[in-house]
């Protein structure tokens, strides 16, 4: 799994983080996770593509504070290997509100992720993926900051 890593990243309410790819044919997982650190997490993104004893695809939402997991929400997803995929995260104060779509035609699917701690420390983003990254990007507001790798160029 390829690992991606942003410091410095200040992410407060009323930003929006997106992130775009393509998934890989045998991916089994990625995770977009945002925080302060790895003990330290707001939000922990996590679809599975083959999940527990079913097998069944999973999203996995959580949040992580001095090393020990909260209560995990757990939804279907319909990402599937192979295909592209749009994830935007709006930080909405106590909550994350989660816009997930696959593929450019396909209709949108919303998740929203309470907040544990209702203002974090939101500077580091991580992204551990088994997908090529086309583009990331912070928005606030009026004006976006893109983190991009070429379309079609794998960090594999």
């Amino acid at each position: 799994m390829v690992e991606a890593e942003l410091n410095n990243v200040l992410f407060r309410a009323g930003d929006r983080l997106k992130v775009q790819g393509r998934i890989h044919l045998d991916a089994k997982r990625f995770q977009v996770d945002l925080g302060s650190g790895s003990s330290e997490l707001a939000l922990h993104f996590n679809p599975r593509f083959h999940d527990g004893d079913d097998k069944k695809p999973v999203l996995v939402c959580n949040s992580k504070w001095d090393g020990i997991w909260n209560q995990e929400q757990r939804e279907t997803h319909t990402f599937q290997p192979g295909s592209t995929f749009k994830v935007v995260v709006k930080h909405a104060g106590g909550q994350f509100e989660l816009l997930t779509q696959l593929g450019c035609e396909a209709p949108h699917s919303y998740i929203h992720f309470i907040l544990v701690d209702p203002e974090p420390v939101l500077e580091k983003l991580d992204l551990r993926r088994e997908y090529t990254l086309y583009e990331t990007s912070v928005c606030r507001r009026a004006s976006c900051a893109h983190i991009s790798t070429p379309r079609g160029i794998s960090a594999t």
